[in-house]
């Protein structure tokens, strides 16, 4: 893990490389998450979010970042602008982060901080003041990383089984 981490923009024509991420974010969320219920085939899961990515990325406002090392795609991230607050002064529409991860050898590395920082700076320089994305409960170690960019947390996202 010698070489530096460049963090660059992506489109669409880049999702078939987010396949490796997402299924490293899919086997945490059913490590962490287990008590949600059921999962998906990770095939369905990936048909879904592979569709959504594509559909948001053509959107105006949105964007993914790649970190790279070696040439190797080692994290991802994809931002989407959705709709302000009824309640409370923030931009309107307000990015979010809708994804971010990393491959599990590289995390803890800083790799996350760093699609982080590339993100806010890019959305601060596009003139947004604020940005949200949602941490699955029981990953503590993605909530660490977001509270210590600068990410508190608003609301508790509650569910029941049926």
């Amino acid at each position: 893990m010698s070489e530096q981490v460049e963090i660059v923009r992506a489109g669409v024509e880049r999702i078939p490389e987010f396949e490796p991420l997402w299924r490293a974010l899919f086997e945490r969320h059913a490590k962490k998450g287990a008590a949600l219920g059921p999962l998906l085939a990770f095939e369905e899961s990936w048909r879904r979010r592979r569709a959504f990515y594509e559909q948001e990325l053509q959107r105006d406002g949105a964007f993914a970042l790649l970190a790279e090392r070696g040439g190797q795609v080692i994290g991802y991230s994809v931002i989407r602008l959705a709709p302000g607050s009824d309640t409370w002064v923030m931009d309107d529409p307000v990015p979010v982060i809708e994804s971010l991860a990393v491959l599990p050898d590289e995390r803890g590395t800083g790799v996350g901080a760093s699609l982080l920082r590339r993100a806010k700076d890019d959305l601060r320089a596009a003139g947004f003041a604020t940005v949200r994305l949602e941490v699955l409960v029981g990953n503590d170690g993605a909530r660490r990383l977001y509270e210590r960019e600068g990410f508190i947390a608003r609301f508790t996202d509650m569910a029941a089984r049926l």
